[in-house]
């Protein structure tokens, strides 16, 4: 075994004691960013920051049969109350009208227009619903081969009916031998198949090494936790049906022990050494959340990990400000992101003075 804990066969591969636990969010973020895999680690980010995104109110099923049938039943229910409500309305002011005085045609047809209004907003909800539902009802079972050797293009509705059942786990996965955790976003579960599902919602629909990586690892946890038989996984895109079932192959297990070895590596010398993993190339900074520059506001945008509160470290631009991110405080840079290019942020000449590293001891006196 090296002393980053690999060893010549992957497939026994043991973590030494003093390596960091991971969870799979932060690995698929070292696959990708280095600096972004340290900070997803320290910061304690995890496979539910990423389930569905923030909750909507107006939140609408779209993955489960039962919970769109029960939906759109409770919509049915609310469109036929105010329909009733948009009829007494009507009579309500017509009577009025005739009988206490004219102008009470107006406020009646306020009344009646917003309750049109709402009317129209829960049948739109039903309409989609519905097509949600009709695209069930009318898949045709489909799966893909499970001895490919290649990328297999899948539907969800037509994998339901091939008799999967989609379980939606509560708690992570962990294989300590490997100090590795993660939930998938879904499990489909049929006989001894267990088939990691998670969602690509950032980016275009198409593959990357990280993917792989992800899919991986996601099996790798079923076959150690459940011991099932997990010969792919399936990645779908955006807030779509499509998707695609990518084999576990040797080659694809390879990767996945090689990434988790080297984010062992950078999140222990990052720690211990105060070693910065090396900067992104090319464009792959532009866009990232982390690397966003704001305006610095004392007290409000100041970023913190799981056990400290960074220091600032700004970059002023051309109005004279200094702006920040989460990649530029814990890395002492200002990264090429589009927003700072266009701030045309500077290094300042002066940094500001270092804040007390703990949150127990933070305080705005501080500074």
């Amino acid at each position: 075994m090296s002393q980053d804990g690999e060893i010549t066969k992957p497939g026994r591969m043991r973590a030494q004691p003093d390596v960091p636990f991971l969870d799979v969010n932060a690995l698929t973020e070292f696959v990708i960013c280095p600096r972004a895999g340290v900070i997803a680690h320290e910061a304690g980010q995890d496979e539910s920051v990423n389930d569905l995104g923030p909750v909507k109110l107006d939140y609408m099923p779209e993955y489960d049969l039962h919970e769109i049938e029960h939906a759109l039943q409770e919509l049915k229910g609310q469109l036929w109350l105010w329909g009733i409500g948009a009829v007494a309305a009507l009579l309500l002011t017509g009577v009025a009208t005739y009988t206490v005085h004219p102008e009470s045609l107006w406020i009646g047809l306020a009344v009646v227009a917003g309750i049109v209004y709402k009317m129209m907003r829960l049948f739109s909800r039903a309409w989609v619903l519905a097509g949600r539902q009709w695209a069930c009802l009318h898949a045709e079972p489909k799966e893909p081969d499970p001895m490919a050797t290649e990328v297999q293009r899948v539907n969800w509705w037509e994998l339901m009916k091939a008799g999967f059942r989609s379980i939606k786990y509560p708690e992570a996965l962990t294989d300590e031998d490997r100090m590795l955790s993660g939930r998938p976003w879904r499990v489909l579960r049929r006989g001894s198949l267990r088939i990691p599902v998670f969602r690509e919602l950032r980016g275009e629909a198409k593959l990357d090494r990280h993917h792989y990586v992800t899919m991986a690892a996601y099996c790798h946890l079923l076959q150690v936790r459940e011991g099932g038989d997990t010969r792919y996984g399936i990645i779908l895109f955006g807030h779509s049906y499509e998707g695609v079932a990518v084999p576990n192959s040797p080659a694809t297990k390879a990767a996945f022990h090689k990434e988790l070895v080297e984010a062992w590596a950078a999140v222990r010398k990052a720690r211990e050494d105060a070693s910065f993993p090396p900067a992104p190339r090319g464009a792959q900074c532009e866009h990232c959340p982390l690397g966003w520059p704001r305006v610095h506001r004392l007290g409000e945008t100041e970023h913190a990990t799981r056990l400290e509160m960074l220091p600032v470290f700004p970059g002023y631009g051309g109005d004279g400000r200094p702006y920040h991110s989460f990649c530029g405080d814990r890395f002492h840079w200002i990264p090429p992101h589009e927003r700072a290019k266009e701030k045309e942020l500077k290094y300042a000449l002066i940094r500001m003075s270092e804040r007390p590293r703990s949150l127990d001891s933070w305080s705005e006196e501080s500074w």
